[in-house]
C-alpha cells in the first residue's frame, strides 16, 4: 500500500519543535522522549526525526499501522493498544517529555475522556500536542475547559495548520498544552 502524499505533518512539527525549544533552550532532541499516540504509518515520526528527535515511542491501536510504521525505522517502541481510561501495559506514570496526536482526536479514536489518561504519560511540565477538526472541536471543548479549570494542564498554543479531510486540504486547529499534574508519589 503506497503512502499518502501530503504534507500535513510538516506545519504540526514545526510548531511543536518551535515551542519545545522555546520552553527548553537547552534541549537535547536526541534525548528528548516523545510517544506518538495513533502513531498510524508513521508520517509525524518521520517529520519528528528529520528534526533531530530520536526518541520517539510509537502507539497505534492497528498492529498493521504500527508494521508499516516501523518500517520508517524512527521508533524506539512499538505499543499496540488503544487510549483508555485504564491502566496501559508498555507506558509508565510520567515516562514521556511530551506527547504527540496527529489527526487522531475525533470520534471512533481518541475521545475526550482520554485526556486525562495521556496526561498521566507526562511528566509535569512535559507537552501535549495535538490536531482536532474545527467540526470535531466542539466535542471536546468541555473536557479541555475541565482540564484547565482543573489545574491538570496549561494552554500554551491554539493556531489553525493545514488539514488532510477526505483527500481534500482543509484547516485545523493545533493545541499545545503543558501539562501541570503532579505525579504521585
Amino acid at each position: 500500500m503506497q503512502e499518502p502524499e501530503y504534507n500535513v505533518p510538516r506545519p504540526f512539527v514545526r510548531h511543536f519543535d518551535a515551542t519545545v525549544c522555546n520552553l527548553f533552550p537547552d534541549v537535547d532532541k536526541k534525548s528528548f522522549k516523545i510517544l506518538d499516540v495513533a502513531a498510524g504509518t508513521g508520517l509525524l515520526g518521520l517529520e519528528l526525526n528529520k528534526l533531530g528527535y530520536q526518541n520517539i515511542d510509537a502507539l497505534d491501536m492497528s498492529q498493521e499501522m504500527l508494521n508499516r510504521a516501523k518500517n520508517k525505522k524512527v521508533y524506539t517502541k512499538l505499543i499496540c493498544t488503544a487510549i483508555t481510561d485504564q491502566r496501559m501495559n508498555g507506558i509508565e506514570t510520567a515516562e514521556y517529555d511530551a506527547l504527540t496526536c496527529s489527526s487522531a482526536v475525533c470520534a471512533g479514536q481518541v475521545q475526550p475522556g482520554a485526556f486525562a489518561k495521556m496526561l498521566n504519560f507526562v511528566k509535569p511540565g512535559g507537552l501535549l500536542c495535538f490536531n482536532i477538526s474545527f467540526l470535531e472541536e466542539k466535542n471536546y471543548d468541555g473536557k479541555f475547559k475541565e482540564l484547565e479549570e482543573a489545574g491538570q494542564w496549561r494552554l500554551l498554543k491554539k493556531e489553525r495548520i493545514p488539514f488532510l479531510l477526505e483527500k481534500q486540504l482543509e484547516e485545523c486547529y493545533l493545541y499545545i498544552y503543558e501539562g501541570q499534574r503532579k505525579v504521585p508519589s
